[in-house]
């Protein structure tokens, strides 16, 4: 008997098994060709497949491992062996195999979509859109690699990029629940509120026992300041999903903000009660939690947070702070800066003519309009730039323009403008504080509230600042104290989002102890929460000259 020959017909006839589902004849017609032939690779590779269709993944990783020990030059072998890898948990090495799969075959699409995936999986989300991208020019139609890359642009604040993925999903599926969800969340990121609800609502009347969609519609809702009827929608998500916990949560801060406690606590309770879920959010049971004035079940559910991301990109210290537990850090960590403005740069990016327009920028702007007498003659320096949002309204107006930000995602968002002629990702304070009488103006636009102490910040703008240079900045006003700096309450959604409020004359004090003087201070509404307008003030300091005396100070 020809061995080989046989061996061959067996796992033809158990792929044509596979193929039509019936995936324990083909098992036992690959056993059969593997008693003939141990090292016959396709039989080893598709019981490995089977293995792991049946959640027997150890058994898989062996089954594979044995096919591509006898030939290692099949791609799909390594494309199977990382799905293995992801099942149980090992991405890294499940990265590395399909890396191997693309490097044996360029054009294998379905290596560069998991690829892409595993990516995603591991935080590692430009690389992500690179393999999404690679994926579609070789399966411009393939509807996981349009979604996914569409997710993928909006964690990174792309909103723009997202709802163009989203959109070609819905030409070739117009039914797709999901896709028109996910095109409202894009929406609802830009502001577009009333077009985000109508995508919402196009996902129910396809799938009308979506949770999500309704809970969905519940938060824009909610932030158009209709709380009854996002009420509506999150009860119904709640009843369709109760053991959701993060519905329930968001039902609770809407029932809060409706001034409905005693309910708010019930859900609070009903959430807490799933705990051993995955993914848990317990940060946001902590706010909801402090919100309804329980500040010792706050404190556990911001502690188990913080047992789970030691990092702290939400801002739990901040939070913990804000409730008497623990001293405030000096300023909000960078972990949660990168995360709260990459999001936000999706819709500051916006302009004017967007109704989430960026009023701190604009401020800024207006401040140094006024000031500037000469402007094309300045050297600037935009501290924090973010995405570029004020280096867009005032770069074509100065000398030269530089920015810095400790975000090296953003500092590419600020590239694009090409309004900056340097661009530095670096600390703003340790930056300024090397670049002695380098800039005649720092401009500063919603970055100091996540200071608490704002000497080391004045200290190195009077260091880098020349001579009656200009510094330009916002600040949260603490209308408690006009005398200190506080972390802001977590009922205006300060400490939540990582904010300190600065009162008027701590400014002031702290200004004028580092050379500066002030040229103008006022008091404006910088944003909403919760529908209530928010007060911050737009500052304007000039720097004595270092031959002067030092100004008593106040």
């Amino acid at each position: 008997m020809d061995t080989g020959a046989e061996t061959d017909r067996l796992f033809a006839l158990a792929l044509g098994h596979f193929r039509g589902g019936r995936a324990r004849e083909a098992g036992k017609l690959c056993q059969s060709a593997v008693s003939l032939d141990e090292r016959h690779a396709p039989s080893l590779h598709l019981l490995g497949v089977i293995a792991a269709h049946d959640g027997r993944n150890d058994l898989a990783l062996e089954l594979i491992g044995k096919a591509i020990a006898a030939d290692g030059g099949a791609p799909e072998f390594h494309n199977s062996l990382g799905n293995t890898l992801a099942a149980l948990g090992r991405g890294d090495e499940a990265i590395a195999a399909y890396r191997q799969a693309v490097a044996l075959a360029p054009d294998y699409a379905p290596a560069h979509l998991n690829l892409a995936n595993a990516l995603r999986e591991g935080g590692s989300l430009g690389e992500a859109v690179e393999q999404y991208r690679r994926t579609l020019v070789l399966q411009p139609d393939n509807i996981a690699a349009l979604m996914n890359l569409g997710i993928v642009l909006a964690n990174r604040g792309e909103f723009d990029g997202a709802m163009v993925q989203f959109e070609q999903v819905l030409l070739r599926q117009p039914q797709l629940a999901d896709a028109n969800i996910h095109l409202g969340h894009a929406l609802a990121e830009l502001g577009r509120s009333d077009e985000a609800i109508a995508r919402y609502r196009m996902a129910l009347r396809a799938r009308p026992d979506h949770a999500l969609a309704y809970n969905s519609l519940g938060n824009v809702l909610q932030q158009q300041g209709k709380i009854g009827e996002a009420l509506t929608q999150y009860q119904e998500a709640v009843r369709l999903m109760p053991d959701n916990p993060k519905v329930r949560v968001d039902l609770g801060l809407a029932l809060i903000e409706a001034g409905r406690r005693e309910e708010a606590i019930a859900e609070s309770a009903a959430a807490a009660r799933l705990g051993d879920q995955p993914r848990f959010p317990h940060f946001m049971l902590g706010v909801l939690l402090a919100r309804c004035g329980l500040n010792e079940a706050a404190r556990e559910q911001f502690e188990a947070y913080l047992r789970g991301a030691p990092d702290d990109p939400r801002g739990a210290r901040m939070c913990l702070a804000a409730l008497g537990f623990g001293t405030p850090p000096e300023r909000a960590s960078s972990e949660l800066l990168t995360e709260l403005y990459v999001l936000r740069a999706g819709w500051w990016d916006r302009g004017p003519g967007a109704s989430r327009d960026n009023l701190w920028a604009r401020l800024v702007q207006t401040t140094f309009e006024r000031l500037a007498v000469t402007p094309e003659t300045l050297q600037v320096l935009d501290a924090g730039c973010g995405s570029g949002v004020v280096g867009a309204l005032i770069g074509s107006k100065v000398g030269r323009l530089v920015g810095v930000d400790l975000s090296p995602g953003l500092i590419e968002r600020a590239r694009e403008t090409n309004f900056y002629h340097e661009l530095y990702q670096d600390d703003l304070v340790r930056f300024m504080a090397a670049r002695p009488e380098t800039y005649d103006v720092v401009t500063s636009s919603a970055v100091l509230v996540h200071f608490g102490n704002l000497d080391p910040v004045f200290e190195a703008a009077a260091e880098t600042l020349r001579d009656q240079g200009s510094f330009i900045f916002t600040v949260f006003d603490n209308q408690d104290d006009e005398n200190a700096v506080a972390v802001g309450s977590m009922e205006r959604g300060y400490a939540q989002t990582g904010c300190y409020v600065h009162g008027r004359n701590y400014v002031i004090r702290s200004a004028v102890a580092h050379r500066f003087s002030v040229e103008s201070l006022s008091q404006e509404i910088f944003d909403h929460y919760e529908g209530k307008p928010r007060q911050g003030l737009i500052v304007a300091l000039r720097r004595n000259a270092r031959s002067a005396k030092a100004p008593e100070q106040p």
